[in-house]
């Protein structure tokens, strides 16, 4: 599904570290869930969870089967804004707003050569069975119950980007704080551009990110960080599975 800052042009890249720390009985757990592109190519035990209801409202019904209608108007678009939140709220709010920010603006189509509805339902009927049996919460990531020896990936609202609506107070030096602290039971993996500098990066890929119809694309460097604590353990199975990571002490 369309979403702001979504990693689904990446995620082969990033579940490849994220697999080989898989087992049978341990969990994998995105406190920052989102559009859904990593969990919904994760097999086993799943929790995602988000701050923001209407995703959540939406991802829970989508997890006992619901799909969203194949038409919608701009009309229909901007009513429902209005109205509580429902799994369709949800899925209109992102799936059918320009860039996949809620309710950003109808993903209108100037030149009329585009149909984005139908091309958000397409997507839609392929991504959401892969997340039939997921737990969803809607929780912050603070107060998310955490089952040890899991793994964790994080993508939480990154430093000077375009704030998420329901994350306009992150406090991104608790984030770390608390990134360390689950690291000491967990494998953890945070998407970010930047992190502290006891933090290294050990995957990085150039992307595009704007939201701007009008102004040039702006080039970023998506990087995936671990905590130095738990660097020699992930680098040791990583090497075994062949991985191809990037080394890169942060400073």
């Amino acid at each position: 599904m369309k979403y702001m800052g979504s990693k689904k042009m990446c995620a082969n890249q990033i579940i490849s570290f994220i697999n080989p720390f898989l087992k049978k009985d341990n969990w994998y757990i995105e406190p920052f869930c989102g559009g859904c592109s990593i969990i919904a190519r994760i097999n086993g035990n799943r929790l995602g969870s988000d701050i923001d209801e209407d995703l959540i409202c939406l991802w829970k019904a989508v997890s006992q089967g619901w799909l969203p209608p194949e038409t919608f108007t701009e009309d229909e678009y901007y009513s429902i804004k209005k109205q509580s939140s429902s799994p369709l709220k949800g899925y209109v709010a992102f799936a059918l707003s320009f860039g996949g920010k809620k309710f950003g603006g109808w993903c209108r189509c100037s030149n009329k050569k585009r149909d984005y509805v139908k091309e958000a339902y397409n997507s839609a009927i392929k991504q959401f069975p892969k997340l039939h049996n997921v737990v969803f919460k809607n929780e912050s990531y603070q107060n998310l119950e955490i089952f040890d020896n899991s793994v964790i990936y994080c993508d939480p609202p990154y430093i000077g980007t375009t704030v998420y609506s329901s994350s306009k107070e992150f406090n991104h030096t608790v984030f770390w704080e608390w990134v360390r602290n689950i690291s000491k039971k967990n494998i953890v993996f945070v998407s970010e551009y930047n992190a502290p500098k006891d933090f290294t990066s050990i995957w990085n890929k150039e992307v595009v990110s704007d939201l701007s119809r009008r102004v040039v694309k702006n080039k970023k460097v998506e990087k995936l960080f671990i905590f130095n604590d738990t660097k020699e353990i992930i680098l040791n199975i990583l090497q075994k599975t062949k991985s191809e990571f990037t080394f890169e002490e942060y400073s």
